[in-house]
C-alpha cells in the first residue's frame, strides 16, 4: 500500500523490528512515497515447548481445573464472591478467583 510521505518517517527504512515477519517500510527519493509492507509472521510455536513452559501450562491447566471445582461447591464459591466484593485490583469475579487459587497450585 502507498502512504504520504511524513516527515517523521523519512529515516525509517528496513524492518521495524528483528522478529521475523515485522512490518517492513520503504522510501523511494525518487517519488517521495513510503512503502508498507507486511509479512506474514512465522509461527513461533513449531518447536516442542521448553520444560519451564511445559510446568508453567500444566499449572495453569492445574488452577483452571481448581476454580471450576471451587465453583461447584457453593460455600467456597460465596467465600471467594465476599472477597471480590472487598478489593478493587480485579475486574472480573474469574480473575479474582484464579489469582486466589494459582499460588496455592505446585
Amino acid at each position: 500500500m502507498k502512504i504520504k510521505l511524513n516527515e517523521i518517517l523519512k529515516e525509517a527504512h528496513g524492518k521495524m523490528c528483528k522478529l521475523d515477519g515485522s512490518p517492513i517500510l520503504a522510501y523511494n527519493s525518487k517519488t517521495d512515497v513510503q512503502y508498507a509492507y507486511h509479512v506474514h509472521a512465522k509461527n513461533p510455536r513449531i518447536a516442542d515447548p521448553s520444560e519451564q513452559q511445559t510446568a508453567r501450562r500444566q499449572k495453569f491447566a492445574a488452577t483452571v481445573a481448581a476454580v471450576k471445582q471451587k465453583k461447584a461447591n457453593p460455600t467456597e464459591w460465596e467465600a471467594i464472591k465476599e472477597g471480590f466484593k472487598n478489593q478493587s485490583k480485579y475486574k472480573s469475579l474469574w480473575s479474582y478467583a484464579f489469582s486466589v487459587v494459582y499460588p496455592t497450585i505446585s
